[in-house]
């Protein structure tokens, strides 16, 4: 499982839209485990296919939001800990 930085050591957020999207997610995390400085935030739109417990597995963050780009990304940059303008 990946650890997940603490807000002091995250340089970047790296904001995920889901949607219905578990498997692909799984491999993007996959090759995301290990990167250091990096905060990944999954903003789950409503899926039906449990993108929390795929975050869990990995110790991502997921937070929920109305489904939509602009409605996902405001919700992630919310929680975001790294540089962002």
């Amino acid at each position: 499982m990946a650890r997940q930085a603490r807000p002091v050591d995250v340089l970047v957020s790296a904001i995920v839209q889901v949607l219905n999207d578990a498997a692909p997610l799984v491999a993007l995390l996959e090759g995301l485990a290990g990167c250091r400085g990096l905060e990944v935030i999954v903003v789950n739109g409503g899926s039906r296919d449990d993108p929390a417990s795929v975050c869990r597995r990995f110790g991502v963050r997921c937070v929920a939001a109305l489904q939509g780009r602009a409605a996902q990304m405001r919700a992630g940059i919310a929680c975001a800990g790294g540089m962002h303008h």
